[in-house]
């Protein structure tokens, strides 16, 4: 092949084709929106989850199954709006939804749980159809106040969700497994 130097330049280019190929087919694979419903059927939330950030493995946030979409709400008159419920008074985590169930991250700002008391960060859980709340999981923070966590930010990591398990970041940089009705499974220190 020494010989054959063009020869080895469009060996290298079929061979990055096929890789770009790959990626592509890949890509659209794991973007490809779910089955559509029958027209005039909501999608049931067991079927067309959105359990992490983007919604899929692409992280695409082009919806890409949902049609005739609302595009103005009003809570007041209540317009487009299933229900409304409150969390802390942050909220960086973007909400997930799965197993039935809507999970986002957020602050103690307006506690669920009397005896959870101060500044820390929370997970909650709602019912999706009702907006009923299930359940929270507080997290302390770590020591050293605004070096290490700035006041009252809250959980910040949108949780992920794979079947029955749901996968946060704490702000005490845990990366914690729980269950989707709120039971530990386990935790690892990132910083041990």
């Amino acid at each position: 092949m020494n010989h054959y130097p063009s020869l080895r330049r469009c060996l290298a280019a079929l061979l990055a084709f096929a890789i770009m190929g790959m990626v592509v087919v890949l890509a659209a694979v794991s973007n490809r929106a779910p089955d559509q419903p029958a027209a005039g059927k909501q999608p049931d939330p067991k079927v067309f989850p959105w359990p992490m950030w983007g919604g899929s493995l692409g992280r695409n946030l082009v919806n890409l199954r949902d049609h005739n979409v609302p595009t103005n709400w009003d809570l007041d008159k209540q317009t487009n709006i299933l229900w409304v419920q409150d969390i802390g008074s942050r909220g960086y985590a973007g909400p997930v939804v799965a197993d039935g169930k809507i999970f986002v991250g957020t602050n103690n700002e307006k506690p669920r749980d009397p005896n959870v008391q101060g500044d820390k960060g929370i997970i909650m859980c709602f019912e999706e159809g009702t907006g009923k709340f299930l359940w929270q999981r507080a997290h302390d923070k770590l020591p050293g106040g605004i070096v290490n966590d700035w006041p009252k930010e809250g959980i910040c990591s949108t949780p992920a969700i794979d079947g029955q398990k749901v996968y946060y970041v704490t702000n005490s940089c845990q990366l914690v497994c729980a269950t989707t009705n709120g039971k530990d499974v386990w935790a690892l220190d990132m910083i041990k």
